[in-house]
């Protein structure tokens, strides 16, 4: 097992379930304003996250032929692309929010915060429920599915599988749910490396594919 394989396909995933752990859980200006520091921390990580979460599920696929395969891989581009707006603005928008109004004095957050931060948090195009968030989350379910149906095509163990199907949890964005998928990733990045011949272990040569 080379470190950067070790690193991408494990590593990172158990390593940002920790980091999701710290993930306050809001419901207004009241949760949020002794914590926006941390919101924001934790939602710069997931930014980061992202981009790598989706480059190692593709580190998964290779050597997988077909449509599903295919599909997959495809499904990855529009994840990263609305997924992390999304966290962006649900995330490090919102808690730079939270500081503007923990300047203000008690009088004017009276004024204004008052169902402030959840509105802003409900915004339809950015916020959840939203487009951004729908239209991420269908694409990295969409992936997930479809990477289900390549790994089982091709013959992969069943733990395999459903490592990889559990990976849909990380659409819930935070916990208790996100950092099972995550452990989740981690479960079928280990298994893949354990496999005694990596580089061939789901080549076309050596499986049964229907396309």
């Amino acid at each position: 097992m080379s470190i950067p394989r070790v690193t991408s396909l494990v590593g990172i995933p158990v390593a940002f379930a920790a980091i999701l752990a710290l993930h306050p859980m809001i419901s207004g200006y009241e949760g949020l304003r002794a914590v926006t520091t941390r919101f924001q921390l934790v939602h710069v990580a997931m930014v980061l996250a992202i981009p790598v979460l989706a480059l190692t599920m593709g580190r998964l696929l290779d050597g997988l032929p077909g449509r599903a395969a295919t599909v997959a891989r495809r499904a990855l581009v529009p994840f990263v692309l609305l997924y992390v707006p999304y966290v962006a603005f649900e995330g490090i928008a919102l808690g730079v929010l939270g500081q503007e109004l923990n300047g203000l004095t008690a009088a004017q957050r009276d004024a204004v915060a008052p169902g402030l931060v959840e509105d802003f948090a409900r915004n339809p195009i950015m916020g959840e429920p939203g487009l951004f968030w729908a239209l991420g989350s269908a694409a990295w379910l969409t992936a997930v599915g479809a990477a289900v149906v390549a790994f089982r095509r091709a013959g992969a163990p069943v733990a395999l599988q459903v490592a990889v199907a559990s990976t849909a949890l990380i659409a819930a964005h935070a916990p208790p749910l996100a950092p099972i998928g995550w452990l989740s990733f981690a479960a079928a990045g280990w298994i893949v490396l354990r496999s005694p011949h990596p580089s061939r272990r789901l080549s076309p040569a050596t499986s049964t594919v229907r396309s």
